[in-house]
């Protein structure tokens, strides 16, 4: 009796462990519902959203959500208000933007703008520059414009590069080791 005790009472230990491994991949937190992180520089995507996207396919890929309300910083809410290394300046004005965990999408007349990419497993590929490589390699592949961004500004200072990587697609690399990789149909502006 005693063994047939112990036997039920492992069982119901591992059945509440494995209900509770369930319940926890099936959360459904926005990270889960995130794509991978790929960067394609020469479509100007993220994630399998581009460019000119509209709105409708951006929440369809990554989630809905509304977007950022004033005064909200346009920076992925994994960064908050910290430093994100993207471009001060993006030419002309968003009427809106979207916060998801790693990135921001800019969004003009419903169609996407920007793309703002701040997360740690952002992979252009192989050959990269990815983030978390050094910013001489974004220097080697592509024809930049280096400096330093927010220089003699209130704001920190941190070294950056700017180039054209396509027909309407530009992309800022920002910080080094590289942190942000930010695609846009405007050059951005501020090295």
């Amino acid at each position: 009796m005693r063994t047939l005790c112990l036997l039920f009472s492992c069982l119901a230990l591992l059945a509440a462990a494995c209900g509770g491994a369930n319940e926890k991949e099936g959360s459904g937190s926005e990270s889960d519902k995130q794509p991978p992180a790929i960067l394609d520089l020469q479509l100007g995507s993220f994630g399998g959203v581009a460019l000119g996207d509209t709105v409708e396919k951006m929440q369809r890929v990554f989630g809905p959500k509304d977007p950022a309300a004033e005064g909200e910083p346009a920076t992925a809410l994994s960064i908050g208000d910290g430093q994100d290394y993207s471009p001060p300046v993006l030419g002309p004005g968003a009427d809106a933007f979207y916060r998801y965990d790693q990135v921001v999408f800019m969004v003009g007349r419903s169609r996407i703008g920007a793309i703002i990419v701040n997360d740690p497993d952002g992979r252009v590929g192989d050959a990269g520059p990815n983030i978390g490589d050094e910013l001489k390699r974004a220097q080697s592949r592509y024809d930049l414009r280096c400096g330093t961004a927010n220089e003699g500004t209130e704001y920190e200072p941190f070294p950056a590069c700017v180039g054209r990587t396509a027909p309407r697609v530009y992309v800022w690399f920002g910080g080094d080791p590289i942190r942000n990789i930010t695609l846009s149909r405007a050059r951005p502006d501020g090295v």
